[in-house]
């Protein structure tokens, strides 16, 4: 009996192994049925961007190479700044002139902290403020210090890039959430703006701009605001409106010629928004939301075109009305349009000039492998750019 019982069992077993695969036979031939007597559907090609007619043309750094300075710096080097037939740079701790036709050093003036800011010029004098508080001016041709002045004696000082406005004032931005305004031949301390926001830190960052007697400023509450250079009396503010309601501290102010302001912003997604201001009361002639930018860095003027130079492109818009004329997408890093109007872009490792009409890339250099680009400056005819370790200096093509 259990001998019969186990033969059943088996046939049962195999019954069911054969019925099951009778009926995937039977699945798999109607489904080949089906995708026989389907009719094809053509797929969807993505068109691809326009390839440009003229190849860009590739230039040798090795060729271009006027000369090249290796700085032992701990940070990079700041955007070079052109000044008496000298290349001047901050590095970390250090303002480091170099002769601009050879490259040689000239002179090297150590400070009491570090400063993360290019020197400004003005009157044969270097201006330079460092985290420790304190502004220095320098001789432009010697690197002496002239003098030093303690602006800000609050536990973390560090201070900003210092601005001008007339022939005797000056402002700087502080983290401790202060603007200081100061007189220009001695550093002393003229007046100071306590924000309601100052225990913020970077309440006011970089983004003060010195023009025609007065200071101006963008704080982390979505204001602009204008001082007297001379007292710091407040003439006047104005909230920045709707579109920079969820910006947060990421706000730059540019002074961009014919009486206008420009405040450029990121709200973290993915677009920037552009303010075009009259700098008498604040009135906005236009404001714009700009997609698909990545972080905004910085605006450029090049005649009557703004250049956007954003995270992820560069977007040319009309300074009248904010139109958008053309937009070039790639990494950036700085750009310089040239006294000629030449748009020259510099990304971590390559030199490129754009078509100023279109946007689309005429020249570039050869991809490097051992430098990395930081920034970039043009004096008499010549590329200036601040790599990781130094400076270089390139004969662009004209």
């Amino acid at each position: 009996k259990k001998k019969v019982a186990k033969k059943s069992a088996v046939r049962k077993t195999t019954k069911k192994r054969v019925a099951k695969k009778a009926a995937k036979k039977r699945v798999a031939k109607k489904k080949a049925v089906r995708k026989a007597t389907k009719k094809p559907v053509a797929k969807k090609r993505v068109a691809a961007a326009p390839r440009a007619a003229v190849e860009p043309e590739v230039i040798s750094i090795e060729k271009s190479r006027v000369w090249s300075r290796s700085l032992s710096t701990v940070s990079e080097p700041s955007r070079p700044r052109v000044c008496d037939g000298l290349v001047v740079v901050t590095c970390t701790d250090a303002v480091v002139a170099l002769d601009a036709a050879r490259g040689t050093p000239a002179w090297r003036t150590r400070l009491d902290d570090n400063a993360y800011h290019a020197p400004v010029e003005r009157d044969e004098l270097l201006y330079v403020a460092d985290f420790a508080g304190q502004l220095w001016a320098l001789e432009t041709a010697t690197g002496d210090v002239v003098w030093k002045s303690r602006i800000s004696a609050h536990k973390y000082p560090g201070l900003w890039t210092p601005t001008f406005a007339g022939d005797d004032h000056g402002a700087l931005a502080s983290s401790d959430g202060h603007v200081y305004g100061f007189e220009r031949e001695t550093g002393r301390v003229l007046w100071t703006y306590e924000s309601p926001e100052a225990a913020r830190e970077e309440e006011f960052s970089d983004t003060l701009v010195g023009h025609d007697r007065r200071i101006f400023g963008t704080s982390c509450a979505g204001e602009l605001l204008a001082w007297s250079a001379e007292d710091g009396a407040l003439a006047w503010r104005r909230a920045l409106g709707e579109r920079f309601d969820r910006l947060g501290y990421r706000r730059d102010l540019f002074h961009v010629g014919w009486g206008n302001l420009v405040v450029i912003g990121s709200s973290g997604r993915h677009h920037a928004v552009v303010d075009m201001l009259e700098q008498r009361a604040g009135r906005s002639h236009w404001a714009i939301t700009v997609h698909d930018t990545g972080v905004p860095q910085s605006i450029v003027t090049r005649g009557d075109e703004l250049l956007l130079i954003a995270e992820h492109c560069i977007v040319c818009l009309a300074a009248d009305d904010g139109e958008q004329r053309w937009r070039y997408y790639g990494d950036s890093c700085d750009v310089c349009v040239t006294p000629d109007g030449r748009v020259l872009v510099l990304s971590t490792h390559a030199l490129l000039e754009l078509d100023a009409d279109t946007g689309a890339v005429i020249r570039r250099s050869a991809p490097q492998t051992k430098r990395y680009f930081s920034s970039l400056a043009w004096a008499d005819g010549d590329a200036l750019i601040s790599t990781y370790s130094g400076v270089l200096r390139l004969r662009w093509p004209s």
